[in-house]
């Protein structure tokens, strides 16, 4: 006889914005070099709205983050573009 008394875990929501602005800040592609923080700061510098990023950075910095977008792409765009705007705001001055 086997008893399982394990309770199931609550779901504990992923704030998809902060970890969408910790890989815009954070990801390195070499030493010192931050490849998406650097290229916010030339879109803002420049007053352009567009960012693009490689799905492989994504998964190399944040492998269940990239399959959140991969398998609902829908439901994670909109916290893509919200952690982008953050970001924007916070080159802004005073930002």
């Amino acid at each position: 006889m086997t008893i399982n008394n394990k309770q199931p875990q609550p779901s504990i929501p992923i704030n998809k914005i902060k970890r969408f602005e910790d890989f815009f800040r954070l990801f390195q592609e070499k030493p010192t070099e931050f490849k998406y923080r650097d290229k916010i700061s030339k879109i803002y510098a420049e007053g352009e709205n567009i960012l693009e990023f490689l799905f492989e950075d994504l998964n190399a910095f944040d492998p269940a983050l990239a399959e959140m977008l991969k398998n609902n792409p829908e439901d994670v765009i909109p916290d893509i573009i919200e952690a982008f705007k953050n970001l924007l705001k916070f080159h802004a001055p005073g930002g």
